[in-house]
């Protein structure tokens, strides 16, 4: 044995015994669950806050403002304003607020001075905290795609940040997947009480025909190692929504699209759906716009929603608490949908999903009748009725994305229909014999339904005091629920 080899041997068998005498950190059962909030004004509903009770999502992180380079300097824009908690509720989550940095001010840090990154932080953080008084704000976290090569700047910037914050409020970062495998991580995460890697959007398709799903949940598992190796606390970002890109007549990328939501793109008379596929567990419906726009432009152009769904999300959770880790501290999900919005998982469906419980029908229709006080103004004065049917979708059934996701089916008792308003549908289609202007049925359809949500069809006018019909609405799974109803 060389003396080097001698002096060495001692020295490993020292190393090896500290290794095996350090204690290992115990499993545990990830606690938190929250949720992004990007939509503004922020408000909660008495509603919202119990379902986000039920599920244990105990804290929100709400985008407080966007921080900007305009040439010159670093502005603060798209401030958030809050609205009052709900009255009367004993219960509301706690908040975080972050503050995200647009593509100028990402670029720009690279030459940029900490010092100045951190005083605006500080400062819109400051001013955003008095503006969500009537909540408890226990972290400021930034929503930053730092350039792994800028990660020690990074940590630079957030130990200035640290240093200044209001004791016992809880420092934290977003993360890019790309930045697990980087030493440099490192500087940036002793900052942190916590950081929270985003398993989503790291791919945009730039040609129609690549159809990588807007999530990445299958790297969660191959990562969970990596992770737990950093030995510091994280929370595991989770996509919950879904949005619309646009391609053009080559199939070129184009941009995000936020011109339509997916009700609207069903709607739109321009625009007839190509296919509809399930992609890696999300949906996938694809827009051919069958005419040009105002300008000439357009035709033969494509929009690709790409959707998240409750199941998937909640897989990926599983995935994690089966696994067992140790830093692990929880799940945050992007986004939390309001009750206009269609693109992310309605919230119900999160919950259903995790409590194991598959969609069931839930659906109430109301009708209401009159008689029109003075009927017709010329005719055989006939006595004529107005009619309107009121659909109410319950919190247990999945919204379907897919064309007449809901239908109502009506004929007259005895009598003629003469006229029918959509309401809040999206079409009607009469039925009648001869060449008679009135009709004897009628349908009318909707391309999507959200749970709780209420929809109408109506005023029908009509010669017969009694309608009957059939409502059908459509769940995700291809599961349909029937009811009839009659007016009287």
């Amino acid at each position: 044995m060389s003396l080097i080899n001698a002096l060495r041997a001692p020295c490993l068998l020292v190393v090896a015994l500290v290794c095996a005498c350090k204690p290992a950190t115990p499993a545990r059962t990830p606690s938190h669950f929250g949720f992004w909030v990007w939509t503004s004004p922020f408000s909660l509903t008495s509603k919202t806050a119990e379902k986000l009770r039920a599920l244990n999502a105990d804290e929100l992180f709400v985008r407080a403002a966007t921080v900007s380079y305009d040439g010159a300097s670093l502005q603060p824009g798209l401030l958030q304003k809050f609205a009052p908690p709900p009255p009367g509720s004993s219960w509301v989550p706690k908040i975080h607020l972050v503050v995200n940095f647009d593509a100028g001010a990402i670029r720009h840090f690279g030459a940029a001075e900490v010092d100045n990154y951190a005083a605006n932080l500080l400062q819109v953080f400051e001013r955003q905290r008095k503006a969500a008084a009537g909540y408890s704000v226990v972290g400021y976290q930034v929503d930053f795609d730092c350039p792994t090569r800028l990660l020690p700047q990074y940590g630079q910037l957030m130990a200035k940040v640290r240093a200044q914050i209001p004791k016992g409020t809880a420092l934290s970062s977003t993360g890019l997947l790309s930045w697990i495998k980087d030493s440099r991580l490192q500087d940036l995460l002793k900052q942190l009480d916590f950081w929270a890697p985003q398993f989503y959007e790291g791919h945009i398709p730039k040609t129609l025909h690549d159809e990588q799903p807007l999530s990445h949940l299958e790297e969660i598992a191959n990562q969970l190692g990596r992770l737990e190796g950093l030995r510091v606390p994280y929370r595991i970002g989770v996509p919950a929504y879904g949005h619309c890109l646009l391609y053009d007549e080559n199939g070129v990328f184009q941009g995000v699209y936020r011109g339509l939501s997916l009700p609207d793109a069903y709607r739109h008379d321009r625009l007839r759906i190509e296919s509809r596929s399930e992609v890696s567990g999300e949906t996938r419906v694809v827009f051919q716009a069958i005419k040009a726009g105002a300008n000439g432009k357009g035709l033969n152009y494509r929009l690709v929603f790409r959707l998240t769904r409750a199941d998937q999300v909640v897989r990926a959770i599983d995935e994690v608490r089966r696994k067992g880790t140790s830093f692990c501290d929880g799940f945050l999900l992007y986004r939390l949908a309001n009750e206009e919005d269609t693109m992310a998982v309605p919230l119900v469906e999160i919950a259903n999903a995790l409590e194991g419980k598959t969609p069931k029908f839930a659906a109430t229709v109301q009708t209401s009748s009159k008689r029109v006080p003075f009927g017709r103004i010329e005719g055989s004065g006939d006595a004529l009725y107005s009619h309107t049917i009121t659909v109410i979708c319950g919190d247990l059934i999945g919204s379907k994305v897919d064309a007449q996701a809901v239908r109502i089916q009506i004929k007259a008792e005895d009598g003629l229909m003469e006229e029918a308003q959509p309401g809040d549908m999206d079409g009607v289609k009469r039925r009648s014999t001869g060449n008679s202007v009135r009709f004897e049925s009628v349908e009318s359809w909707r391309a999507l339904i959200l749970p709780s949500e209420k929809v109408r069809f109506g005023p029908i006018l009509s010669t017969s005091a009694k309608l009957r019909g059939r409502v059908l609405v459509q769940t995700k799974s291809g599961e349909q629920f029937e009811s009839d109803f009659s007016t009287q």
